[in-house]
């Protein structure tokens, strides 16, 4: 009877303490610093960017960065299906063999499963405390929306969507009819440390190259 009071205890306290741990510092399994053979044992299948011919997935990141490190994706299967919520494809970004940033990508669905996606995530970082909205001026509007999380000094996550429509108005998340169909959902997590790294390290490049 003792043994058994005591592998409960133990279960009840494996339990508490997985519900009460902390996300990454970084995306998923990997941490901020992980090299790309260190990625690689946790996704397999990752290739390099620049042998995947269709890399448009990045047209809705809204991170305009200056990069010249090393980039690696992941594809993986789409049901096409609005009412599923599914990842279709994943990129890291690397810098000097670390891994700095992750993007995440979604095939285009519905509001009412976008809300959940990001219940999910604010049930592991908490609130998203920011939100912008850009209109580019096409043919017909899109509005790229984004909801920004600071989660510690060098994890912060980016939350997204685009959305068509020919009308100026701005799609809030969280007053949209659940079946509007939302393009390119996505997911950023970056480490603003490295970023500014970068384009420190960019800016000193360009530096050195003028000629006086």
């Amino acid at each position: 009877m003792k043994q058994i009071i005591l592998i409960q205890i133990i279960v009840l306290l494996k339990l508490t303490s997985m519900l009460g741990q902390s996300p990454i510092i970084g995306y998923d399994k990997v941490e901020w610093g992980a090299s790309i053979g260190e990625v690689k044992k946790h996704y397999p299948d990752i290739i390099e960017a620049h042998l995947y011919s269709d890399i448009s997935f990045e047209e809705s990141e809204m991170l305009r960065l200056n990069f010249t490190g090393e980039k690696y994706i992941q594809i993986l299967n789409s049901k096409n299906d609005v009412r599923d919520a599914k990842i279709i494809c994943r990129i890291f970004y690397f810098y000097n063999n670390q891994l700095f940033m992750t993007s995440v990508f979604y095939e285009e669905t519905i509001v009412e499963l976008t809300k959940l996606l990001y219940d999910k995530m604010v049930s592991i970082y908490g609130e998203f405390n920011d939100n912008k909205t850009s209109i580019e001026p096409l043919i017909n509007y899109e509005q790229t929306t984004f909801y920004i999380r600071k989660y510690s000094n060098d994890l912060f996550i980016k939350f997204g969507f685009k959305t068509t429509s020919n009308k100026k108005e701005v799609l809030d998340l969280f007053t949209a009819p659940k079946n509007i169909i939302l393009k390119k959902v996505y997911v950023s997590y970056f480490n603003p440390i490295i970023i500014k790294k970068i384009e420190e390290d960019s800016l000193k490049n360009q530096m050195n190259k003028i000629q006086l």
